[in-house]
């Protein structure tokens, strides 16, 4: 056994120094990398997603919920390139690419927050461009909180928020990127 472990050894060892002495094998092995390294991370060194375009769906234009997008569209992540009054209308921004996410608000959105109810806010986004989904849902998300935030603050009590967002996945609602087969 141990004659077995040294031939392994001169074998292993033998190898490493014919690798290291033929110039095309280092050249490809470190220079290759340390290239291929650096210029890979180049080449996406200013790709930060931004304004990623959405649309907002809003019953009515009363002051709270046009509070809500004025902060959702001071985020750097998103910009609230439509405001629609349907969601028919979102759909078809939708369709046509102009949109990447759709953030709509409950027709009661004003009125329960007035009255102390959760108001619901629903996310819909396009998760087949993780990226883009998840610059949109960030951006939304820290909006809601942002003026949750507010209204307990000016209402001095401490209790449940008073916007409770649902967040749904279109295209990619498992997060998956393994092969799938149609039956």
């Amino acid at each position: 056994m141990k004659r077995f472990l040294q031939d392994i050894w001169l074998v292993m060892s033998d190898e490493w120094r014919r690798v290291w002495n033929d110039a095309g094998v280092v050249l490809i092995v470190v220079f290759a990398l340390f290239i291929y390294g650096i210029s890979y991370s180049l080449g996406y060194g200013g790709e930060v997603l931004e304004e990623v375009p959405i649309a907002v769906v809003s019953g009515d234009a009363a002051t709270t919920s046009r509070q809500l997008v004025r902060i959702v569209d001071a985020s750097p992540k998103v910009q609230v390139s439509h405001e629609v009054y349907d969601m028919e209308e979102a759909k078809r921004l939708f369709a046509e690419r102009k949109i990447w996410g759709v953030v709509a608000l409950s027709p009661s959105f004003d009125s329960d927050i007035l009255s102390g109810k959760q108001a619901r806010v629903a996310i819909l986004g396009d998760a087949s461009y993780f990226l883009a989904y998840r610059e949109m849902v960030e951006g939304v998300v820290a909006a809601v909180q942002q003026m949750n935030e507010q209204i307990v603050a000016e209402r001095n009590e401490n209790y449940s928020p008073p916007i409770i967002y649902e967040q749904r996945n279109l295209f990619n609602p498992s997060f998956g990127y393994g092969v799938f087969v149609m039956p």
